[in-house]
């Protein structure tokens, strides 16, 4: 099965599309406002309805799920999300799955979130995810060889995605940005990473900002 990954950028949001052979598997969505990039990229990488086989959500925030429920419509697809945080995207409220006070906020995060409340364009609409992903899961009868890694500290039902190939989809979990970052469980977050260091993954994509390899998190 020959793999390629397609990071589509929506902003400050990353997107990816995984290619396996004649199927599609697209991880997080962006902001709903950015919908006639996603669309547009998807037709550019050659996704076809048909061909789109699931939407993976790594967590519940407007930012990654914004498109989803669209998408499915559109593509016939599945879309998949971890239990503890399927509450955020039913109510279209992404405080749910959190604490009322987060352990880590930045500055920079502090500024682009109160944005975000103020503005339309970052309104998610409620919807249900088709299935729950958990801990284990093998993506393979969606065309990927890939298991669900529950990684929780960003949100209670994070997930990560890692393939066969060793490339790991860590969504919010790490930032690779520069004063930007969000922790809402700092003990939960520190056992993620650890978690991660031990799958030596050979690449990791995050949910914002340039992939990176193993040792630059081991620093």
């Amino acid at each position: 099965m020959t793999t390629s990954i397609n990071t589509i950028k929506l902003g400050i949001v990353n997107c990816y599309l995984i290619h396996s052979d004649d199927s599609f598997v697209l991880i997080d969505t962006g902001y709903a406002y950015q919908r006639e990039l996603l669309e547009k990229a998807l037709i550019e990488y050659g996704c076809t309805p048909g061909q789109l086989k699931l939407i993976v959500l790594t967590h519940g925030d407007a930012d990654h799920v914004g498109n989803a429920a669209y998408l499915r419509d559109l593509y016939n697809t599945k879309v998949g999300i971890h239990k503890l945080d399927s509450l955020m995207i039913e109510t279209g409220d992404d405080s749910k799955s959190r604490k009322t006070k987060p352990d880590h906020l930045s500055l920079l995060f502090k500024v682009i979130r109160k944005l975000d409340l103020l503005s339309k364009q970052s309104k998610m609409e409620p919807f249900k995810a088709d299935l729950y992903l958990e801990e284990g899961q093998n993506l393979v009868e969606y065309g990927l060889e890939a298991n669900i890694v529950y990684v929780p500290g960003h949100t209670n039902g994070s997930i990560g995605i890692l393939t066969k190939d060793g490339d790991f989809f860590c969504g919010d979990l790490i930032y690779n940005l520069p004063g930007f970052g969000y922790i809402d469980d700092s003990v939960k977050h520190q056992e993620s990473i650890e978690r991660i260091k031990q799958l030596h993954p050979r690449m990791i994509y995050p949910g914002h900002g340039k992939a990176f390899q193993l040792r630059s998190l081991k620093r």
